[in-house]
């Protein structure tokens, strides 16, 4: 009897069948409409696999960036009201009582959408750049069409069409001025509008380097020591910088030293100095702080070419 039992228990066991949970397909076709500030996002069923029991919307402020809201879908349709003006990504997934989908084609919410247009607008043109140090400005044209663009998303990749080191929303703007690490970058833009995402305008490699910016040239600026407005006449050999210094009251020879973002100008009037200690806020704007054993401080200044 022992041994039957311990035979009928196995085949009992080896009879049972495990089913694994299986979580639906993702969704398909999903596309947004915006009309003021409503939104509305309907997509397809997913075609094949488990039948979903409900949807959850997903929205971010970068492509598949950090999730901002969701929303429980019992269908494959939904009404968003009183969304704030932005740039939104969307997705949605398919959920059942096993888990959920993987998530469906994103989509770009522009809010507020409107107007005459129903269809996104044509790429952005002529997209150029400039570095200086490490600041980088790019400039581009708005794209033609019936249908304006609201706004712009900057895009940079390691290689040629990624977006894996930077997607940035600018706004309306049609330049976008920047610090960038060192590095090589592939940028594009895409204009937006209610109805969507442009192609990309032409692609650019911007290169950034560790070489100091050349500060040469001559210098004017004011600042909250008593003896402003000054000014620099500067040449430059490398990171070295030589010159000469005037304000009100004094010149002085300078010598000082650059490095990618800021600068160190010592001035010397033959008793006495002062230094002026730099943060590089572009090609033609120096931002700081004067400092003096003899004038204390340290004072504020600013000074452009």
């Amino acid at each position: 009897m022992k041994n039957r039992f311990s035979l009928t228990a196995v085949l009992a066991f080896l009879s049972v069948s495990t089913v694994a949970a299986v979580a639906p397909n993702a969704p398909q076709s999903l596309a947004a409409a915006v009309n003021g500030n409503t939104v509305t996002l309907t997509w397809v069923a997913p075609s094949s696999g488990e039948v979903p029991s409900s949807y959850l919307v997903e929205a971010s402020l970068s492509p598949n960036g950090p999730i901002i809201a969701t929303f429980p879908v019992t269908n494959t349709a939904v009404v968003v009201n009183n969304v704030p003006n932005g740039i939104y990504y969307a997705r949605v997934r398919a959920v059942n009582a096993d888990g959920s989908s993987a998530a469906s084609n994103e989509v770009i919410v522009v809010v507020p959408g409107g107007g005459s247009c129903t269809s996104p607008p044509n790429a952005p043109t002529n997209l150029t750049s400039s570095v200086f140090g490490t600041f980088v400005t790019l400039n581009w044209t708005a794209p033609a069409g019936a249908c304006p663009a609201i706004g712009y998303v900057v895009q940079a990749g390691s290689s040629p069409g990624l977006t894996n080191l930077a997607v940035i929303n600018v706004g309306a703007s049609t330049t976008l001025s920047a610090s960038a690490p060192p590095g090589s970058y592939y940028v594009r833009v895409i204009a937006l509008n209610g109805f969507g995402g442009s192609g990309a305008s032409n692609e650019i490699l911007i290169t950034v380097t560790t070489a100091p910016p050349n500060l040469a040239g001559h210098w004017s600026g004011t600042s909250t020591y008593f003896n402003a407005p000054f000014t620099f006449d500067l040449t430059q050999s490398g990171a070295q910088i030589s010159g000469r210094y005037q304000d009100q009251h004094d010149q002085g020879f300078v010598a000082g030293v650059v490095n990618i973002g800021s600068v160190i100008l010592d001035v010397n009037f033959g008793d006495t100095g002062i230094r002026f200690e730099g943060s590089i806020e572009n090609a033609s704007r120096i931002r700081g702080i004067i400092r003096g054993s003899v004038i204390g401080g340290p004072y504020t200044f600013e000074m452009t070419r």
